[in-house]
Formats: structure tokens, sequence, C-alpha cells
């Protein structure tokens, strides 16, 4: 399965990966695995961050609304 025709899609992503799809440092994505709010995967010594994990998580973190948006 091909994400585009020169790349393939990505099952899983390295930490400091991870921190680029959503424009986080990588201290704070080890915080969040760390803290067992992002899901991870030792392979060796390497971590990994399942596709699917790393979706569920974004997924999951509240929706940005402005500070001076009225309340209903």
């Amino acid at each position: 399965m091909l994400g585009t025709l020169e790349q393939p899609i990505k099952k899983a992503h390295s930490v400091k990966a991870a921190a680029q799809q959503f424009d986080a440092s990588v201290p704070f994505v080890r915080n969040e695995i760390r803290d067992g709010n992002l899901r991870a995967k030792k392979i060796g010594r390497k971590v990994v961050i399942l596709d699917a994990d790393l979706q569920m998580y974004l997924e999951n973190q509240p929706d940005w609304k402005p500070a001076n948006q009225e309340k209903n």
C-alpha cells in the first residue's frame, strides 16, 4: 500500500519522527511515553511508535478553542 507514488505508508515511527509529525520536541514525546499517554514498542534498543497508536494519541487530544470564544 502506498501513500504516494514515492513514499510507502509508514507503520511505525521513531520517537524523533513522531515528534516531527506534530511539531513537538523529542523530550516531550519521550515524557508522553513514560507517563503512559502514548503507547510505544521497544525493538532491540530502538523505541518505535506504531502509526495506529500515534493516530489514537492525536485523536484523543482535546480540541483547541480560542480563549475569547464564548461558552454556550
